[in-house]
Order: C-alpha cells, then sequence, then structure tokens
C-alpha cells in the first residue's frame, strides 16, 4: 500500500506539472497572438499611409516582416501547446486525439505554515518514509527471531517410583534427567549477524530518506520562496511600466513622432516582461504543488 501511495504521490506531481505547462503554453500563445494582431493593424495603417504618399514604402516593408515573424512566433507557440497537451493527454491516459481544454487560474495562495512545520508533516506522511519505517521494524522483529533461536532449550526432569509388594517388601526409584540439542556450541551465529546487518541498513536508508526528504522540501520551499518574490517584483515595478510604454510608442509612432524601430523595440520588451510575468507565475505554481508532493500532502 505504501508503494502505491508514493506512486500516486508522483504521478499526481506529473500531472500537475504537465497542467502547469499547458497553462503556460495558452499563455505565451495568447500574448503572441495578441502581438500579431496589433502589428497586422499595424501595417493596415502604414499600407493606407503609403498610399496617400505620407509613409516611405521601406518602412511598410519593415511593418510586413514584423508581423510575419510574429506570425512565425504564433505557429511555434501553437506547437508548444500541442506538445503540452499530448504530455497531459498521455499522464491522464487518454487515448483520443481530441482537444483538452484546461481551465482555472494559476495557483497564488501562499502556504500558512513555515519550513520546519513542513518537515515534520513530510516525515509524517511520506508514503515512502512509511514504507522504509515498516521495514525496519520488520528488520527488527527478525532479529529478535533469529537471537530467539539461537539459544539452546535444554530440559531437565525427575521422576519417582515407589513399588510395594506383598510381604512388605518395597522398592523406590529416583530418577533425574537432562537432555540438550546437539551440536551444543550452535548458536545460530550466522543468522543473527544477518539479521542485525539488516537492521544496520534499514536504519540507514530510514536515515538517508529523511535527509532526502528534508532537501527535498528546503529546496521546494526555497524555490517557492524565489518564484513570489519574482511574482510580486514584476508585478508592482514591471508589468504596468511596460505596458505604458507600449501604449505611448504606439500612439507616437501613428502620430509620426516615433520610428518603426522604437515601436518594434516596445512591442519587444513588452513581450519579454509578459513571458517573464507567465513563467514565474508558472513556477509559483509548480512549486506549491512540488511542496504538495514533497510533505505527502498532495491528492489524487
Amino acid at each position: 500500500m505504501p508503494f502505491l501511495q508514493n506512486t500516486l504521490r508522483t504521478l499526481v506531481l506529473d500531472v500537475q506539472s504537465a497542467f502547469i505547462d499547458v497553462q503556460l503554453a495558452k499563455s505565451h500563445l495568447d500574448l503572441a497572438r495578441e502581438s500579431l494582431s496589433a502589428f497586422n493593424e499595424i501595417v493596415g495603417i502604414n499600407t493606407e499611409r503609403v498610399r496617400t504618399g505620407d509613409l516611405a514604402s521601406v518602412e511598410l516593408a519593415r511593418s510586413r516582416l514584423a508581423a510575419l515573424q510574429f506570425q512565425n512566433e504564433v505557429k511555434s507557440r501553437e506547437a508548444r501547446l500541442a506538445v503540452a497537451a499530448n504530455r497531459l493527454r498521455t499522464l491522464l491516459g487518454r487515448s483520443d486525439l481530441g482537444p483538452i481544454e484546461v481551465t482555472g487560474d494559476l495557483r497564488r495562495e501562499s502556504p500558512a505554515t513555515g519550513v520546519e512545520l513542513l518537515e515534520r508533516r513530510a516525515f509524517d506522511a511520506r508514503p515512502d518514509l512509511k514504507a522504509l519505517v515498516r521495514d525496519q521494524a520488520r528488520s527488527a522483529a527478525e532479529l529478535r527471531l533469529q537471537i530467539a533461536q539461537g539459544k539452546v532449550d535444554y530440559t531437565i526432569s525427575g521422576e519417582f517410583h515407589r513399588q510395594v509388594a506383598p510381604n512388605q517388601i518395597a522398592g523406590n526409584e529416583w530418577g533425574v534427567f537432562f537432555s540438550a540439542p546437539v551440536p551444543l556450541f550452535n548458536r545460530n551465529q550466522g543468522e543473527i549477524e544477518r539479521a542485525r546487518q539488516e537492521v544496520r541498513q534499514s536504519e540507514a536508508r530510514v536515515r538517508a530518506l529523511q535527509a532526502d526528504i528534508t532537501s527535498e522540501v528546503r529546496s521546494a520551499w526555497q524555490q517557492y520562496a524565489t518564484a513570489r518574490d519574482l511574482v510580486e517584483t514584476i508585478e508592482q515595478h514591471m508589468l504596468a511600466q511596460a505596458r505604458d510604454v507600449r501604449e505611448t510608442t504606439a500612439y507616437s509612432y501613428r502620430r509620426g513622432e516615433a520610428s518603426f524601430i522604437e515601436l518594434l523595440d516596445a512591442q519587444r520588451t513588452f513581450n519579454d516582461t509578459m513571458q517573464s510575468y507567465n513563467e514565474a507565475r508558472a513556477e509559483y505554481a509548480r512549486s506549491l504543488y512540488a511542496l504538495d508532493a514533497m510533505t505527502g500532502s498532495a491528492r489524487p
């Protein structure tokens, strides 16, 4: 049963990670489509400006080239979304080729406990650790059995016979008996030593797994803290500025007050910021699922 529970624990984490990959791929695809739509609009505006003689044809060629680049980005993001969806489909055990739609927002809550409490929770709930602890108890019981079998079972007994015959003839017999198995010096030393070594090995395995669990929980906690700080930094200091710069530059370009290079740079800066934000949110959610898995709190 602990082996099955541990397999389910890792499988749930794999499904959750694949779910996040699909959500992240969708976010990147939506961003690429938004950029393509914006530059297709720029191409339409520039086409009209070239027709009226208000813009050089080379500027129109630049905008078309940029639109084609964003179109290629959309195709690339669509392929990545398909790969992520196929991985999720495989983990879910679905053999059909129908589309998979994921809904809901990425996890964002904060753990209500600290890393020390999470470590204790992991020691109490991890099924793989429970299995090793049970194996350790079995090894200890095996050692006690072998020690018991190594002891010599000897028997001491006695008897008394009273015999009475006619003419007051009587005879009494006394007897004392002692028995022990042969050979006398076989104390099951080999099996006792084997069982003792198994106990030591099981204890070492338990300590090693506890050390691994401690490392895994602390690493997951560090990833959570890093992703949380990164998400907060982008939200508080980068998102609004990148969006304002893009919108201001686009407005200025339409009025002929900004160059196309400035517009393209503002759009790409905004895209880089949004991609970093999406990836940070995905890592934040992934770290929360990892904490659940490391502490044995994940549920199918």
